[in-house]
């Protein structure tokens, strides 16, 4: 339970940083709060605060991290708090307090929770954008695995082929390149063709060295390339015939169609997949 709590904390940490936003809307709802207004409170105050019980809850985060291994849902769920509306409101709602009081626009308050709002946050543009590699927006280490098979196959209509890569930046931005590959997986691993082809996504993600049982997995899912970490020594890949067909900065793309084996029981396991997924 305590590890729990600690990755909670951990997790809405790494999510605000250190930038004073969220202070000014723990401000704004609190004077909402005071506000007496029903509907503002209904709308603004248990809305955020079931939000919030929800993501604190050391149950939801079992469920969705450690049962369910979907931790991606979890970090989602503050997105779900209308941050900026609830503080736009609460300024306005000062603004609009202050003009019934003195009759006239009070321009030294808008300023001022201008001001505030702006200083609070995080400046939009450090950290936030980079400039283009490429034409595609995408890493330029993607775009050069997509050539290199390209270039290997002699066209870039890869409709019948089938790759399998890891999650990043292979398989999460080449198909950003050129979408018209097979994949037997997808990014992250998920809507996997099959238990070899979750297997094969685990292998190449972890950087193993267990060539046989990624060339098997492959295999059965009647893949044509396989993508892999350079740090992954090649040595296992080339004795079992596969094709280096070329190098990026991190990866190693190989041509795995002349590989073979006489296992009858991976034959039919693959000629199974075929029949179900192609």
């Amino acid at each position: 339970m305590v590890d729990i709590i600690i990755s909670i904390r951990e997790t809405w940490s790494s999510l605000w940083e250190n930038t004073g936003f969220f202070v000014l809307f723990v401000i704004s709802v609190v004077y909402l709060f005071y506000m007496k207004d029903k509907k503002t409170f209904d709308l603004f105050v248990l809305f955020c605060g079931g939000i919030f019980l929800v993501f604190f809850n050391p149950l939801v985060y079992y469920i969705l991290v450690i049962a369910m291994d979907v931790e991606n849902f979890y970090t989602r769920i503050p997105m779900c708090i209308p941050m900026a509306i609830v503080i736009s409101y609460a300024a306005m709602s000062v603004v609009m307090k202050k003009k019934e009081e003195t009759q006239e626009t009070p321009h030294k308050y808008i300023i001022l929770l201008i001001l505030i709002i702006m200083l609070s946050g995080r400046c939009i543009y450090r950290d936030s954008f980079n400039l283009a590699e490429n034409v595609y927006h995408i890493p330029q280490e993607a775009v050069d695995i997509g050539m290199l098979i390209e270039e290997h196959e002699g066209t870039n209509d890869l409709k019948n082929v089938t790759i399998a890569m890891p999650n990043y930046p292979a398989a999460r931005y080449v198909r950003l390149y050129n979408a018209s590959y097979k994949s037997p997986f997808g990014r992250r691993g998920w809507a996997s063709t099959g238990e070899e082809a979750k297997q094969l996504y685990d292998l190449l993600c972890s950087k193993s060295s267990n060539y046989d049982m990624i060339l098997t997995n492959a295999y059965v899912c009647n893949c044509n390339y396989i993508v892999v970490f350079n740090d992954v020594p090649q040595v296992g890949f080339l004795e079992q015939g596969c094709v280096v067909v070329g190098y990026t900065d991190n990866y190693v793309v190989y041509c795995i169609d002349t590989y073979e084996t006489e296992v009858k029981e991976v034959i039919d396991k693959r000629e199974e997949y075929i029949e179900k997924w192609y």
